[in-house]
């Protein structure tokens, strides 16, 4: 009978081991899953800011090409002024021309 109740006890330790077992299981199990979106919503945001920076890059390049073209386009104005300090009717006679077709576009 002792031997029996011995045997009873093991049993029943047994069981509560196994479920406590089951237990941490369950709970990595989650912990797991927890992990996993987690990950996926870091990927998430790493794409995004890859995107980001890309579209950032292309904005960049198209602000610097805008500057090259209006810093050519000040360069030729700074030429044609420079140009027309020489000429003093020629201006009169382009300033004139250019208000005249405003007008008659307008």
């Amino acid at each position: 009978q002792i031997e029996f109740r011995n045997l009873e006890e093991n049993v029943k330790r047994s069981g509560e081991k196994i479920h406590s077992v089951d237990g941490d299981i369950k709970r990595i199990h989650t912990e797991e899953q927890n992990l996993l979106k987690l990950e996926t919503f870091v990927q998430s945001k790493i794409n995004e800011c890859k995107e980001k920076k890309q579209s950032s890059e292309t904005l960049l390049r198209e602000l610097d090409n805008n500057i090259s073209k209006k810093r050519a386009c000040l360069n030729r104005l700074e030429n044609q002024l420079k140009s027309a300090e020489n000429k003093p009717g020629q201006v009169t006679d382009g300033i004139d021309a250019f208000l005249t077709s405003r007008l008659v576009n307008e």
